[in-house]
């Protein structure tokens, strides 16, 4: 089973974030654009888990103490790879979301859960093996949303489209 354990956000925060992906659509040449169902913020990547340690990811998650707290979406940005650019909407500096990022990484590694050793970079990807010409996408008008709850999710391929299905809600309190 290949998991992570994300932030999903509301409906109507997808669809403010199709619109920015309508407009980067309207320049780029070319692209792989992430469907309105997967947008959300990674978290925590685990890779492929046997099931058995499932108790030990909901463990690890229902340990996390953190209220709810407000995250602002802001800024378009992109990596670059041979394929293009994956290009992401930003996510505006919070202390909260890096202490829940934290305290998850940390107690899933303490339960022998073994995360990338890399730093965490918020962002939500809007497409894949983008290509650009001259014009290149704008920025758009910042929003927030509130983080309510972190998910663990399932990703598979599924008759050849990415899906991400639900396993396991925590509700911050």
């Amino acid at each position: 089973m290949r998991l992570f354990i994300a932030i999903n956000f509301s409906q109507a925060s997808k669809e403010k974030l199709v619109r920015i992906q309508q407009h980067i659509k309207k320049v780029a040449l070319a692209g792989n654009f992430s469907r309105i169902e997967n947008l959300h913020l990674t978290l925590a990547f685990l890779g492929e888990i046997d099931s058995r340690q499932l108790h030990i990811i909901k463990g690890a998650m229902d340990s996390i103490t953190m209220p709810e707290f407000e995250i602002n979406i802001k800024g378009i940005g992109s990596f670059s790879n041979r394929k293009g650019k994956i290009v992401w909407a930003g996510i505006e500096h919070s202390a909260k979301l890096y202490s829940l990022q934290k305290e998850l990484a940390l107690t899933l590694n303490n339960s022998g859960i073994l995360l990338e050793d890399r730093p965490y970079k918020p962002h939500l990807t809007l497409g894949r093996e983008v290509r650009f010409g001259e014009v290149k996408p704008t920025d758009f008008s910042p929003f927030s949303f509130t983080v309510s709850s972190i998910d663990l999710m399932l990703s598979e391929v599924a008759s050849g489209v990415l899906t991400y299905k639900l396993l396991y809600k925590k509700e911050l309190a």
